[in-house]
């Protein structure tokens, strides 16, 4: 199970995770839409296409631009469709190699996996 978490608060949680680029891609149904503020920042990837981004708000705190999706990926990226994927520590800090996005430690939420108990 892979979970996304901000300030304490369980962002996404699932099983059905696509990791590329070592970011985790969550289904849309996996995602707490209610943490979710629409951004205007786009982004161009030359090989996934454009990304949409969301602020992230919880308790009254702002996580800009903090997750993306690609609503019309790329052929290539075509498993992402609208996906949500958010900047984990343990992520790179780009998108993709040709588009570089300042670094800033609030964009990164805690992804983590864990083991199901039998």
């Amino acid at each position: 199970m892979t979970k996304a978490i901000w300030e304490g608060t369980l962002l996404a949680e699932s099983d059905a995770c696509v990791i590329v680029e070592g970011n985790s891609y969550f289904p849309a149904e996996a995602v707490a839409q209610e943490y979710l503020r629409a951004s205007s920042t786009t982004t161009l990837c030359p090989w996934k296409g454009i990304a949409h981004y969301y602020d992230i708000e919880v308790h009254g705190k702002k996580n800009p631009d903090a997750a993306w999706y690609y609503p019309e990926p790329k052929e290539a990226a075509k498993e992402i469709k609208g996906s949500f994927c958010t900047m984990g520590p343990g992520a790179a800090a780009y998108i993709c190699p040709a588009i570089s996005l300042t670094p800033n430690k609030l964009r990164f939420v805690e992804v983590m996996k864990t083991s199901s108990a039998a």
